[in-house]
């Protein structure tokens, strides 16, 4: 699985902010839910600490966990006291920036998925979009199941002068069409 270290760090450092955020009580209403107002009802707008992008999620399930000036969003599963690393989270989301193109930086993705597949190439399933988001940047997405169990969602998009951005989404159920992770993509704006 071609992952981040962000995507397979302990979440033992992350446990405590993780667990403070949780216990904390949230307010009645968290972001614009207003559905005559937004595109995304629902969500919240999440805007990058550096100004450098942001987008719609919703909130909770989806937790910003910030650390050593990197951003992860992750969905813990129901029972916390289970999680030790963040492969037993539900989803994550990791947003880098990455050089290159949108779509030269997926071709360039699944060519090392396939260089680095443990599994026979011909089972290997990989599935690409085209398209572009609300505010117009291009989008280039790649999904496949790098072992059992564990899913991988990647889109790559870029607005004309903007840098090009990775969002990789990880899952343990299969999300190449889940549309709460296309409502994601969708809503992100590079700034």
């Amino acid at each position: 699985m071609r992952r981040t270290r962000w995507a397979t760090a302990l979440v033992s450092w992350l446990g405590l902010p993780l667990l403070t955020l949780l216990a904390l009580p949230m307010p009645a209403g968290c972001g614009d839910i207003d559905a005559g107002s937004t595109p995304f009802p629902g969500t919240v707008l999440y805007v990058d600490p550096a100004g450098a992008y942001q987008f719609n999620l919703i909130e909770p399930p989806w937790i910003p966990v910030s650390t050593e000036g990197v951003t992860l969003f992750i969905v813990p599963p129901s029972n916390l006291s289970n999680v030790t690393d963040l492969s037993d989270a539900i989803y994550t989301l990791h947003v880098d920036a990455v050089g290159g193109t949108p779509e030269g930086s997926r071709d360039s993705e699944e060519s090392g998925v396939f260089a680095t597949a443990t599994a026979p190439i011909a089972s290997l399933q990989i599935s690409e979009i085209n398209g572009r988001t609300l505010s117009g940047a291009t989008v280039y997405e790649l999904s496949w199941e790098p072992s059992a169990g564990l899913f991988e969602r990647d889109a790559f998009l870029a607005a004309p002068s903007s840098p090009t951005f990775r969002l990789q989404f990880g899952a343990q159920v299969p999300i190449a069409v889940d549309d709460m992770v296309a409502q994601m993509i969708l809503s992100f704006e590079p700034l």
